[in-house]
């Protein structure tokens, strides 16, 4: 029997610094209702390109600040991947500039889960724009 989902399994890349948050993003990411294909986690920004390079993610969750390293700066790096950016400075700067760098969705860390879940999924739905 043949599958008529209109869902590809997916390639996910995070990129948080904090050993417990990319830990917690990967079982989040692990529970939504999509196929997922690999799941992979990375703390700093040359992992992140040497790993994205190899993996060829579809959707990228990066934290904005990656101990002291700008994580902005790697979304043109990313391209094409759809990127959710993880924020603790929710402010208009902020986020203007990781919109203006290609970023498809920003979310502030003390959002609720279910708020990074749902903008996963905007992402991950096919023929999102993202």
């Amino acid at each position: 029997m043949q599958d008529s989902s209109p869902w590809a399994p997916l390639a996910v890349l995070v990129i948080d610094d904090q050993a417990a948050v990319r830990e917690g993003l990967a079982s989040l990411i692990g529970c939504a209702p999509v196929p997922l294909r690999s799941v992979r986690t990375v703390a700093n920004g040359s992992d992140a390109l040497h790993i994205a390079d190899w993996l060829r993610p579809q959707i990228v969750v990066l934290d904005a600040d990656l101990d002291g390293e700008d994580g902005l700066a790697l979304l043109p790096l990313l391209s094409p991947a759809k990127v959710l950016v993880l924020s603790c400075h929710g402010d208009a700067a902020t986020r203007g500039r990781a919109m203006r760098l290609g970023a498809s969705e920003f979310i502030e860390k003390h959002q609720p889960a279910a708020d990074l879940l749902a903008a996963f999924m905007r992402l991950a739905t096919p023929g999102s724009r993202g």
